[in-house]
């Protein structure tokens, strides 16, 4: 028995239907063409440099000090904040991408982890209250590029990154903040030096 025409059109469209959304690009998952990239805009920006050692600050850098980028999302939500952090050492190459080992790529909620170890690399996302703020399905890949790096407080640490989630989805953006010097704690059985 022959189909009229509203009936053929109606089969037509439900078996194409999910094909249509990928030809188009609906950024839905399942092997679209398209998604929607992340966009996380910091509340925060702030750049710390430790010297590692026992001892009163040197005003002079040193390839062995220790950096870090911290991004502190939305303070709109209630607290946790979400919070992006990078450490890297003085001597990490400028203008080389990082490809950095993912810890765990099970599904977000949790902190979740990336290194690149010769070079002392290391990245963190602690998701917040909010857990889409940033991205909650888990990351994949991280790379890391310096783009500026300090050689005495009040320069500007750059950092560009890149994160792949699960679902696909990118976070790809450049940070940046100036670099205050930390004092490290000595042991309580290690004489500060002066």
């Amino acid at each position: 028995m022959p189909l009229d025409m509203h009936t053929q059109a109606l089969a037509l469209a439900i078996l194409l239907g999910p094909l249509s959304a990928l030809a188009i690009g609906c950024g839905c998952g399942g092997g679209s063409t398209y998604t929607q990239p992340v966009a996380f805009t910091p509340s925060k920006v702030t750049a710390a440099r430790n010297t590692m050692a026992c001892e009163i600050p040197s005003t002079q850098f040193a390839s062995g000090d220790a950096l870090s980028l911290d991004l502190l999302g939305s303070a709109s939500v209630a607290p946790p904040f979400a919070e992006v952090r990078i450490e890297l050492t003085a001597a990490t190459p400028v203008g080389t991408s990082l490809p950095l080992y993912v810890d765990d790529a099970s599904p977000g909620g949790r902190t979740q982890r990336a290194s690149y170890a010769s070079d002392g690399v290391r990245f963190e996302l602690v998701p917040g209250s909010n857990p889409t703020e940033i991205d909650d399905t888990g990351v994949v890949a991280v790379v890391v590029e310096v783009l500026s790096m300090p050689t005495t407080d009040g320069d500007s640490l750059s950092v560009d990154l890149l994160v792949t989630f699960v679902d696909g989805r990118e976070l790809h953006d450049s940070y940046q903040a100036s670099v205050t010097t930390i004092s490290s704690e000595c042991p309580l059985d290690k004489p500060v030096i002066q």
